[in-house]
């Protein structure tokens, strides 16, 4: 639905190339606040603490678009984006209690679909690990999302 940049290792060194804005390999992790969820959470922060490296926790959202329908809908639209936003800050906060004050950490929040949302900051964070939850991730199903992710970049995926 939305205009994603895919990433490739082709477009992934262009853009590291032109952008010297992170070059620090790091972990990132999709925030899932189900109980496998936290559980790949805490491992990354692990993971982040023993390599004394930067974690970024990306929340997923799926937005409705707002430049279609009427100006009910488009003004409705409106409304639910900001109350999705709403939710994406309170579950990152969840997040940031629950990983507590150990590693640097940094929070995104980004439009799915999700493999794409996750290459595209994995593009620019540019880490050496992607962990992501097994469970509670529904529709996205762990194991076939790292399966593309691996081929989007070089990166490792665990997914616990």
């Amino acid at each position: 639905m939305y205009p994603c940049m895919q990433i490739t290792p082709e477009t992934e060194g262009r853009a590291a190339a032109s952008s010297s804005e992170h070059t620090e390999k790091g972990v990132l992790a999709v925030c899932d606040l189900s109980r496998g969820g936290r559980a790949a959470l805490r491992w990354a922060a692990d993971a982040a603490l023993a390599r004394d490296t930067q974690l970024t926790v990306v929340e997923l959202v799926r937005r409705e678009r707002g430049d279609v329908g009427c100006g009910h809908c488009r003004q409705g639209a409106a409304l639910w984006n900001q109350h999705l936003d709403e939710i994406a800050s309170e579950r990152l906060a969840r997040a940031q209690a629950l990983i507590g004050d150990g590693p640097r950490v940094s929070f995104e929040v980004a439009e799915e679909p999700a493999v794409s949302a996750v290459a595209q900051i994995a593009g620019r964070v540019r880490p050496d690990l992607i962990v992501l939850p097994r469970h509670g991730l529904g529709w996205r199903r762990g194991a076939s999302a790292a399966a593309r992710l691996r081929q989007l970049g070089e990166w490792s995926v665990t997914v616990i």
